[in-house]
């Protein structure tokens, strides 16, 4: 199995939990790509998330704290939830066009960096 894995969409929505049979959420990278639909996954374990979506709204549930998660959409609104803990996240998180609301406990020493982008739409991480 590798360790690297690509997925990329160009039309619908993408709703997987983790756990459903044949999917690996827990690679040390994962890479999503979606030109339009709703992307939406929950029970992730990679360190390394990166998703960029054209339009629609991207919904990223973590069951194990990230290093890095990377997220560009151009329309659509973000939602990540991290999971509960003691854990800290060095935040970058920047909507042109929408409401930016981060609810994790923040420091710029972190090493578990999420970064989040959105043209148009809203931003919310949270646990």
């Amino acid at each position: 199995m590798s360790a690297y894995r690509r997925c990329p969409a160009t039309s619908g929505s993408a709703t997987t939990p983790a756990t459903s049979a044949g999917s690996s959420l827990t690679s040390p990278e994962l890479t999503i790509s979606a030109d339009s639909g709703n992307v939406a996954l929950t029970g992730l374990a990679s360190p390394d998330v990166t998703v960029a979506s054209q339009s629609g709204d991207t919904v990223l549930g973590f069951a194990r704290v990230p290093a890095r998660v990377q997220v560009s959409a151009d329309s659509g609104d973000v939602t990540l939830v991290l999971p509960p803990g003691a854990a800290t996240y060095r935040v970058v998180a920047r909507s042109s066009d929408g409401s930016t609301v981060v609810r994790v406990r923040t420091e710029l020493s972190s090493p578990h960096l999420i970064t989040v982008t959105d043209q148009s739409g809203d931003i919310t991480i949270t646990h």
